[in-house]
């Protein structure tokens, strides 16, 4: 009797790599989470414009109406007061047309804010002191690592996870 030599192969090793969300699944997280956190007065609203490649007639009509390139995807207004919030997945990066519209924001008086997270959209808004359900910013703060928002004027200051870190703007 001869037996036949088996070799079993080694199972490949799990790879386990991180899921980045799609920025619509973003937009959607946070519009559930201002309507919910949000107090009035205070009032938000979306342009996703830039989230959906839009047909050539569509884009040449909006353009005809004013809508203009690089505008933040959401503003929320409070108290006579602009804060615009540009959602940006983890490892995505503002658009030229993005740099070109954000610092003419901040001159026109409002702030700009690169969120990547819907913690730092919290961040952002209890920066600026507009009204955000207090058990809403105890809670994010409290379950793991506050991801800060990014204030587009300020070049010098990157806000990143925990600690806030020094960042030349020309380094970047």
């Amino acid at each position: 009797m001869t037996r036949a030599i088996v070799r079993k192969r080694r199972p490949k090793p799990l790879k386990l790599t991180d899921i980045e969300p799609q920025e619509d699944e973003l937009h959607k997280s946070v519009a559930q989470l201002l309507d919910r956190a949000l107090l009035e007065p205070a009032f938000w609203t979306t342009f996703p414009a830039g989230m959906y490649v839009l047909p050539r007639h569509v884009g040449g009509r909006l353009k005809a109406y004013g809508m203009k390139d690089g505008v933040p995807d959401i503003e929320v207004i409070y108290d006579g007061r602009v804060v615009w919030l540009e959602l940006k997945r983890p490892h995505g990066s503002i658009s030229k047309a993005q740099r070109a519209a954000h610092p003419k924001l901040e001159r026109a008086g409002c702030h700009v804010y690169v969120c990547r997270t819907p913690e730092a959209v919290i961040d952002a808004l209890d920066r600026e002191r507009f009204p955000v359900r207090p058990e809403i910013v105890r809670q994010l703060r409290r379950d793991g690592p506050f991801f800060r928002a990014e204030r587009q004027s300020t070049g010098d200051l990157y806000y990143g996870q925990g600690e806030l870190q020094t960042k030349s703007r020309a380094a970047a």
